[in-house]
């Protein structure tokens, strides 16, 4: 009976660890993210005035 519940849990963990590890990205890439900062970046800060895009956002240079 111990073994039983042992494999049970076992698996039931399995179960869980699995759910936590699935991440789903959606439709966007990071390719679309960046594309979308820079278009972002350039109408905030100015053409020539873009210090950074990357997926997270933008930097615009100090003058």
């Amino acid at each position: 009976m111990k073994t039983v519940t042992t494999l049970a849990g076992a698996s039931l963990s399995l179960v869980f660890l699995a759910g936590c590890i699935h991440v789903d990205e959606g439709s966007y890439s990071d390719a679309d993210m960046i594309a979308r900062n820079t278009e972002a970046a350039l109408r905030v800060c100015g053409e020539g005035h873009v210090q950074e895009v990357d997926e997270d956002g933008y930097t615009c240079k100090k003058d």
